[in-house]
C-alpha cells in the first residue's frame, strides 16, 4: 500500500485477518509540529471495506480503531486541503464469534463495547457512511 498513495478504495477480503492494529495505526491522520500530515499510509483512501474473516477482535485495539476513524472524519484540518482524504465509506465486518456462543444475546456477541457502539452511531448521525457488524 505504501507504493499506492493515490489509492481511493481498499477492499480487504480473504486476507487472513490482515486488518490489525498495526495497519490501523498507519491509517491514522495526525499532523506534525509544522501542521503537515505525518506519514499516513494511502492518504487518498476514502473507502475501506474489510470482509467477514479479516478482522479478529483479538488483533484490533478498539481505541485505535476509533482514533483512526475519527482522525479522517472529524478533523477540520482535512477540510483545509492537507493532502489526506476524509472517509466516505467504512464497512467493517468482524470475525464471527465461536460456535458455542452463537446462541448468546446479541449484546454479548457484539465485538464493540457499548461506548464505542454509541460513538459509531454519533459518527453515522454526523454523515459518515459507516457500518460495523
Amino acid at each position: 500500500m505504501a507504493l499506492t498513495p493515490w489509492l481511493h478504495t481498499l477492499c480487504l477480503t480473504f486476507c487472513g485477518q490482515g486488518f490489525t492494529t498495526t495497519l490501523i495505526d498507519r491509517l491514522i491522520y495526525s499532523s506534525g509540529p509544522d501542521g503537515k500530515p505525518t506519514d499516513v499510509l494511502v492518504p487518498r483512501l476514502r473507502v475501506l471495506k474489510v470482509g467477514r474473516k479479516d478482522i479478529d477482535p483479538a488483533h484490533v485495539d478498539e481505541g485505535q480503531l476509533l482514533r483512526m476513524i475519527e482522525s479522517r472524519w472529524s478533523n477540520l484540518a482535512l477540510e483545509a486541503g492537507v493532502g489526506v482524504a476524509r472517509w466516505e465509506k467504512l464497512y467493517l465486518w468482524y470475525y464471527p464469534p465461536a460456535r458455542d456462543d452463537q446462541d448468546a444475546p446479541y449484546d454479548r456477541l457484539d465485538p464493540l463495547t457499548p461506548e464505542t457502539r454509541a460513538r459509531v452511531a454519533q459518527l453515522k448521525h454526523s454523515g459518515l457512511n459507516i457500518s460495523i457488524w
